[in-house]
């Protein structure tokens, strides 16, 4: 076998395997974008759709969105062999989310502090549960917590009780 007739080494970069897997998969779907790669100094991988079609990948609520970035984890897991923290983002989406969820939860924190009861939110994904808890994690006068089982698992605001 000559140089020219080897295949191309295969990477085993989780990072790389996760990206390469989203670009098919959009291209599939006959989405016209990008995919770029960034890895954070927390070590977590994102992966971010850019052009013309970035828009349609969230889908309502986020469901699209989120339903790439749990499939693109699957199959980097089994092709790379190893599970790795990643974002798919697009069109800005997950900043957008971010900045709505933490607005949501200081109105939820503020109402919580005005009638003394706790709240209960909708059902959220991980990476959004996260989000919310940090924006309420240093007001002194409620705590986060959630419970319930995936995929119907919710934050709790609640009020501080003096210790």
């Amino acid at each position: 076998m000559t140089a020219r007739e080897q295949p191309a080494p295969v990477t085993t970069d989780p990072g790389t395997v996760a990206a390469d897997f989203l670009q098919e998969l959009l291209e599939a779907i006959g989405l016209h974008v990008e995919v770029e790669l960034d890895r954070r100094p927390d070590g977590t991988y994102w992966l971010t759709a850019i052009g013309p079609d970035a828009d349609f990948i969230p889908g309502p609520n986020g469901s699209t969105i989120n339903a790439i970035q749990y499939l693109v984890g699957l199959v980097t897991l089994r092709r790379a062999g190893q599970y790795i923290r990643l974002v798919v983002d697009a069109d800005n989406y997950r900043a957008r989310r971010e900045q709505t969820l933490t607005e949501m939860a200081r109105q939820y924190a503020a109402q919580v502090k005005r009638t003394g009861q706790e709240c209960v939110l909708d059902p959220l994904n991980p990476f959004e549960r996260r989000i919310v808890h940090t924006a309420l994690l240093d007001d002194p006068d409620v705590i986060t917590y959630s419970e319930g089982d995936e995929p119907d698992r919710c934050v709790v605001i609640s009020p501080r009780r003096p210790a």
